[in-house]
């Protein structure tokens, strides 16, 4: 139970967004560990617009994260681990509230929620096919 456990602790913070498993064509779709990597990127700009006094492109990062989980990552999470889904959703509802407000701390911690909720999808999705094999 030990080593199961530290498994699933390894691949949530090292490959656990790396084994979505994706239904599309794969020379159609954008691999999930790209889309995962490319909302954490936006969100990371987001923060550093925001500290730089730059609010409007910090809600621009902000908004365009959450349009690219959406289309890119959202359908899978939310069927594969809704849980998570849930937290992604209200942290990205928090991180536009953080950019409105001006509140640096506050979207920060919404950028880990998000980042925290892809790995826990990443995680249950791991420990799921662990245990199917």
């Amino acid at each position: 139970m030990l080593a199961r456990l530290l498994l699933a602790l390894t691949l949530s913070c090292t490959v656990g967004p790396l084994l979505f498993v994706s239904t599309a064509d794969a020379a159609d779709e954008l691999a999930p560990w790209d889309a995962a990597e490319q909302v954490r990127r936006s969100m990371f700009t987001a923060q550093g617009s925001l500290l730089r006094g730059d609010a409007d492109e910090a809600e621009t990062e902000v908004t365009g994260a959450a349009q690219f989980y959406d289309e890119h990552l959202a359908a899978t999470i939310a069927d594969r681990a809704p849980h998570a889904a849930d937290h992604i959703a209200a942290a990205f509802a928090d991180a536009h509230e953080s950019v409105a407000d001006g509140d640096g701390p506050g979207l920060a911690l919404a950028r880990a929620w998000i980042w925290g909720g892809m790995l826990e999808a990443g995680t249950l999705v791991a420990i799921s096919s662990a245990g199917s094999r």
